[in-house]
């Protein structure tokens, strides 16, 4: 049976966690930029003539929508980080006897 040791287990939760971290950032970038942009089209539309709308309106408004959908929920829209799968094994903390009994 395969052993793994504390310091391993450390390192595996320290992985996961910057993981996390750089998913969230990735998130909190995006909603930044989105809101940007949202703040762009608003002003867009504030200038643009009235044919200009017309023209662009639909397209405007399905962008609109979209954007507040991520700056709402950021995480749903962020590209997870590939996991390499490996599979489950038993591990122990305690030496291997060979089957042999203490």
């Amino acid at each position: 049976m395969p052993k793994i040791d504390v310091n391993r287990i450390k390192a595996i939760i320290r992985e996961e966690l910057i993981r996390e971290g750089e998913e969230h950032q990735s998130a909190v970038d995006m909603a930044d930029a989105s809101a940007k942009l949202l703040k762009a089209l608003e002003a867009f539309n504030e200038k643009a003539s009235a044919k200009l709308k017309a023209d662009v309106d639909e397209h405007i408004n399905i962008l609109t929508q979209t954007l507040g959908r991520v700056i709402s929920s950021p995480m749903n829209y962020v590209d997870a980080a590939k996991k390499v799968v490996t599979p489950a094994k038993k591990v122990s903390f305690k030496p291997d006897t060979g089957g042999l009994v203490k």
